[in-house]
């Protein structure tokens, strides 16, 4: 598996922007004829990071990251819906290098580390087409998450221990010439008044 990202977050003049990857083996699993499903994964790679405390200057600094994931899912029909449980924990460390800021402060090298244990059930409701399928796809899942590591609390993570919720939406299309191509959004965020992400996701799979 090869992942590619960009996070932004602002807190009035405040701005944290990064671009990274990670790259790892991923494994999917299923038990017998049962529809039953397990995943893992564990990815490394690099993050560039840029962050300006309080919009008058910006600094760059390189992070090493790390991301282990594991997940149990399951699946039941009802009509024309699939419905699919599910039950996952991920572990995430990224260890950010020292830099000297905009105002000539040495920056020590800094570690967050973030748990995060989701639950939910998701469901895929098919549309018809020429060719091949699509289906409509989302879930509500509830997550309870873990932030902490020498890096927490300060400008780069608020250190944070709760609960919330995300909801999720998107298109699932299946060609006939065995290509996947998907779409999906979702809102994290739901349930807290202190904390709101949201974003898009686009994946293309094909056979060889």
């Amino acid at each position: 598996m090869v992942q590619f990202d960009h996070a932004r977050s602002t807190d009035g003049a405040a701005m944290i922007e990064g671009d990274g990857w990670l790259v790892g083996p991923y494994m999917v699993a299923r038990l017998g004829a049962q529809p039953l499903f397990f995943e893992a994964s564990l990815l490394y790679g690099d993050s560039s990071n840029r962050i300006s405390p309080d919009g008058t200057y910006t600094d760059r600094f390189d992070a090493k990251r790390a991301l282990a994931q594991i997940k149990l899912s399951g699946e039941m029909t009802r009509g024309a819906v699939t419905l699919m449980p599910h039950l996952g924990v991920s572990h995430a460390v990224e260890r950010q290098d020292g830099y000297t800021d905009g105002l000539g402060q040495v920056i020590a090298k800094q570690t967050v580390r973030l748990t995060e244990l989701r639950y939910g059930l998701d469901f895929s409701l098919p549309l018809a087409v020429s060719s091949g399928t699509m289906d409509l796809t989302g879930g509500l899942s509830g997550i309870y998450a873990d932030v902490g590591g020498d890096a927490a609390d300060s400008a780069f993570a608020a250190a944070y221990e709760g609960n919330r919720a995300m909801l999720e939406l998107g298109l699932a299309r299946h060609f006939a010439s065995g290509a996947d191509l998907s779409f999906g959004s979702y809102y994290d965020g739901i349930g807290v008044d202190d904390f709101e992400s949201w974003g898009l996701k686009l994946s293309y799979s094909t056979q060889f």
